[in-house]
């Protein structure tokens, strides 16, 4: 019952924002033609559709020169070669800059009667990541 009450009030405050479809991958995602035009595309040529895919959403460190490489049959394809990525940077860093108010971690307890929610931004999680980096970098050198 409480996580249906949670689920529901976030929803509701997403729907109240301006932003509320380009958050939840909603129409401001979808290119012109809508999914379907998406679909067409990627059928028709994967290995363009993942690149112009790759290089929009991701920061690139080292960018690819291939998107593709087929591979003998059952071997499986190779993707993306010669790129390379930092994780921290497309998945915290960058969202720091783009929105650092919006949430970006979200954490209640199952227990019942124990209701602690933790409700954090981009920043105040890239500042803690860097506390326990810091910590953890130190512990080691006391254990080494």
């Amino acid at each position: 019952m409480a996580l249906a009450a949670v689920r529901a009030r976030v929803l509701r405050s997403l729907s109240r924002s301006p932003l509320a479809a380009r958050r939840c991958g909603g129409p401001a995602h979808l290119p012109p033609g809508g999914y379907g035009s998406w679909q067409e595309r990627a059928a028709r040529d994967p290995a363009a559709f993942w690149a112009d895919a790759a290089r929009g959403a991701l920061r690139w460190d080292s960018p690819f020169h291939t998107a593709r490489e087929a591979a003998p049959a059952g071997a499986g394809a190779r993707w993306f070669l010669g790129g390379r990525l930092n994780v921290s940077v497309n998945c915290l860093d960058q969202h720091v800059e783009k929105s650092p108010n919006r949430v970006a971690l979200i954490w209640e307890r199952d227990e019942p009667g124990t209701a602690v929610k933790i409700c954090s931004s981009f920043p105040w999680l890239l500042s803690h990541l860097h506390v326990f980096f810091l910590f953890s970098r130190v512990s080691m050198r006391k254990v080494l």
